[in-house]
């Protein structure tokens, strides 16, 4: 299980890729489509029709359109601090993912200095 949860939480360059184009959109425009697209509307689906299936079911109509406005109002509330908290967590993973592999393409580059690698010297014509 460990094992599955560590390769669920390891990012692979394609993951990276779609990070970094996400990323490139930039904060504003993420709250925006992850909050309010995604998780604002899954949240009032959810949520306002628990309460429309409530109301209905005690014939209470009239009380719906505030209880409703409520719950959009806490819907995206809710979606924006999802996407603040994930923005957070996914920046966090992008920055632990390049840290590690630009220090591992660093170890793993040819050293090109001349003083580790000294030159043969040059036959003299004497």
């Amino acid at each position: 299980m460990k094992k599955n949860i560590k390769k669920f939480l390891e990012w692979t360059p394609h993951d990276v890729a779609e990070w970094e184009r996400i990323r490139s959109k930039g904060l504003p425009y993420f709250i925006v489509r992850h909050s309010v697209v995604l998780m604002g509307v899954l949240f009032f689906i959810f949520l306002g029709g628990s309460v429309a299936l409530l109301v209905w079911q005690n014939d209470k109509a009239a009380i719906l359109i505030p209880e409703l406005a409520l719950i959009v109002l806490i819907c995206l509330l809710g979606g924006l601090i999802n996407s603040v908290i994930s923005w957070t967590i996914e920046e966090r993973n992008y920055r632990k993912y390049k840290k590690i592999h630009t220090a591992k393409s660093h170890s793993h580059s040819p050293n090109t200095d001349s003083s580790t690698n000294p030159q043969p010297a040059e036959k003299s014509d004497v």
